[in-house]
């Protein structure tokens, strides 16, 4: 294959933008002897085709174009115009709907506003003797670049961790450290040093008052392997959606889906142990669904291997010991409903306005439900061992109120 200048300049305005600019190759199974390259980042320039072919008009390959932007735009998703960087110096400038073109030799640039955007282009075209030995040099030079980036990519970095999911995580993972330390302490029974640790146990939230344990049992964890899947759940989703929602505002959808999801148990189930912070994580998964559609991330084939995984992983904690089901469902429930709630999306807005209406309803019904629960199943038997365990704590007054309010002891 014969070289040409035009070839050259496009070799060196590829490993340019992808050395410098963060742009990266895309393979496009075509015929054409056009090369593209895409960067999401970049506000202006998204995607970019580089060609050497002389060309006036975008009007004899339109459709090639379009369905090549088209593509692009969901595998980035990110929408915009196809920027046409041409090294023949026979083509001329154009700017159609969606699609821009500048011509740019070494001698001859038709808008020297690309020089604002990426200003290193200014000085890297230049001509040679041999236009196959360079494609050839500027060709091993592109490998190494992409190789050293992908190997930066890979490299592992506490900077590449979503902030406020890595923090839960943190906080899940020291809790459970000194809730286990205390249950291999001072508890006999695991269940009663779970409770006794601020798991959520229905008598104690009715009859004793203590309400704070919808707060408490979001902490609490049974097992290492529970942490594990959790942990690796709000890593994947924050890495997906955390920054795009904002540090507070997915924070909110966590706290509140995990509050709202523990007061499910205290309506459906019965006086059974629950603990966890699985609500909070299936209300952000309920968010990270509505981002999605929002953005059409479900076309990106990365996206949905990703979510795969992810889906693996909600099965699985369906059948985790000590997570209300109920639970989960309601959280992820929340979970879409504040998504809707706080980013609004006018494609779908009659759809929208219908699920904010129907989460409403449900949440004014279970606060309804919650008000008119005033008995619990007892158990005398695991009750009388939680107060011998306070009174071992040294917690006699305590322990004291709440052999009262459990009637234990009374015929």
């Amino acid at each position: 294959m014969e070289y040409t200048n035009a070839d050259v300049f496009v070799y060196q305005i590829i490993n340019c933008l992808v050395g410098n600019y963060d742009y990266k190759i895309v393979n496009v199974a075509t015929a054409k002897k056009d090369l593209w390259l895409a960067n999401p980042k970049n506000e202006a320039f998204p995607i970019i085709r580089l060609n050497a072919q002389a060309s006036t008009s975008a009007m004899f390959e339109t459709e090639y174009l379009t369905n090549i932007q088209s593509a692009l735009n969901k595998a980035i998703a990110k929408e915009g115009k196809v920027f046409i960087i041409n090294t023949n110096e026979t083509s001329t400038p154009f700017n159609e709907v969606s699609f821009i073109q500048m011509v740019l030799t070494q001698d001859t640039c038709s808008d020297e506003s690309i020089y604002t955007h990426f200003p290193k282009l200014a000085n890297v075209l230049h001509t040679v003797n041999d236009n196959q030995q360079e494609c050839a040099k500027l060709t091993k030079q592109l490998e190494l670049i992409q190789m050293a980036k992908l190997r930066k990519e890979n490299r592992f970095s506490f900077k590449k961790l979503p902030v406020v999911s890595s923090s839960i995580a943190f906080v899940m993972a020291i809790t459970f450290l000194l809730s286990s330390y205390f249950v291999l302490q001072h508890a006999e029974h695991l269940s009663v040093g779970l409770v006794a640790s601020g798991a959520y146990y229905k008598s104690l939230v009715l009859e004793a008052n203590e309400y704070w344990r919808f707060i408490t049992m979001t902490f609490i964890h049974s097992d290492l392997i529970t942490i594990m899947f959790f942990g690796f759940m709000l890593v994947q989703i924050g890495q997906l959606c955390e920054k795009e929602y904002g540090k507070l505002k997915y924070f909110l959808i966590f706290a509140s889906a995990a509050l709202f999801g523990n007061v499910f148990p205290f309506i459906f189930d019965s006086n059974t142990l629950f603990m966890g912070m699985g609500a909070g994580i299936f209300g952000l998964l309920g968010a990270l669904i509505v981002y999605i559609f929002k953005k059409k991330l479900y076309l990106n084939k990365l996206i949905a291997l990703r979510l795969s995984n992810i889906y693996i992983w909600v099965f699985v904690c369906f059948f985790m010991e000590g997570i209300s089901t109920i639970s989960l469902l309601a959280g992820f429930i929340w979970g879409l409903f504040m998504a809707v709630v706080l980013f609004p999306n006018n494609e779908f807005k009659e759809v929208s306005k219908h699920f904010i209406f129907g989460c409403f309803a449900l949440i004014v019904s279970i606060l309804y439900g919650a008000s008119q629960i005033d008995t619990a199943l007892p158990n005398p038997e695991f009750d009388t061992y939680l107060i011998e365990q306070y009174e071992t704590l040294g917690l006699d007054d305590y322990a004291e109120h709440i052999k009262k309010a459990l009637h234990v002891g009374e015929e």
